[in-house]
């Protein structure tokens, strides 16, 4: 009987910690949705990243602790106005508990301050931008893009939107996930570069590349950055048998889709190393 009571003492305890979490990642979600200006925002998120939150209540952080170093996914999630007061709270708070910040893809907003007396900006790459509202014209303007279009279409490559309710946890998009990350040459980061994103799709667009009997051979994974009405376009698996030109059709039909959306701000996020992009 004992040897049950505790069993079941842990099992409570358990269920309390989940509770915890998921109302904590509600708590964020909804700060992302009102605040989320980095491209990275919605991705503190995903799995495997920590949570921190101001004392008010009023803005959150995602970070990983490696050692002694928090590593910042991207910039606090807070109104502008309150993001230098948030970044030195969240550095109080961490060399409180014996630990340093690091801001990782903090973008320009949260750049502007630290460099004024407390970091040393050190550029990694850079992020390019579209104005979706211009895809159009883009198309017409690149001849090279118009061909990878067109064999694609050719090979009978078909891209539909799929509603969240389909999408999530859908067995084949994650067949077509798993033979990817298998053709890899190193295993999933995490941290930013999470590729397990199907499990909460609520507020992400899903586009699905389908091609005759073979079926999916491609999907794209959009991720909202909703202070900018953008978009992130985070992930892109597709097999080895995906058609020349699938990829460039997935992104055409999620630009289009954005656009009749009003989305003036479209990134594939950062390029490392390069020099040549739009703002942050």
């Amino acid at each position: 009987m004992k040897r049950g009571a505790s069993e079941l003492f842990r099992q409570s305890l358990a269920l309390d910690d989940i509770v915890v979490e998921a109302e904590r990642r509600a708590r964020a979600r909804a700060l992302v949705l009102r605040h989320g200006w980095n491209a990275s925002a919605y991705q503190i998120l995903n799995p495997g990243l920590r949570l921190w939150f101001a004392e008010r209540g009023d803005a959150v952080a995602g970070y990983a602790s490696f050692h002694d170093t928090w590593v910042i996914a991207g910039a606090p999630v807070c109104a502008e106005w309150r993001l230098d007061s948030v970044s030195r709270e969240l550095e109080r708070t961490a060399s409180m508990l014996g630990a340093r910040v690091v801001y990782f893809a903090a973008g320009r907003r949260l750049a502007r301050s630290l460099e004024q007396d407390r970091h040393h900006v050190l550029r990694v790459g850079a992020q390019p931008t579209w104005n979706a509202t211009s895809w159009t014209s883009i198309v017409k303007r690149k001849a090279s893009l118009r061909a990878q279009l067109n064999r694609a279409r050719n090979k009978g490559v078909v891209v539909t939107e799929w509603p969240a309710r389909i999408a999530e946890r859908n067995g084949t998009l994650e067949q077509v996930r798993a033979k990817w990350l298998s053709a890899r040459g190193l295993p999933p980061l995490h941290f930013m570069t999470e590729s397990d994103t199907l499990g909460d799709l609520r507020d992400r667009r899903v586009f699905v590349a389908e091609r005759g009997s073979q079926g999916v051979v491609a999907f794209l994974v959009a991720t909202p950055v909703p202070a900018r009405d953008g978009w992130l376009i985070e992930q892109w698996p597709r097999l080895r048998s995906a058609p020349n030109g699938t990829m460039q059709l997935l992104v055409d039909a999620a630009m289009r889709a954005f656009a009749a959306a009003g989305a003036k701000y479209v990134t594939m996020g950062l390029a490392p190393l390069s020099e040549h992009a739009g703002q942050l």
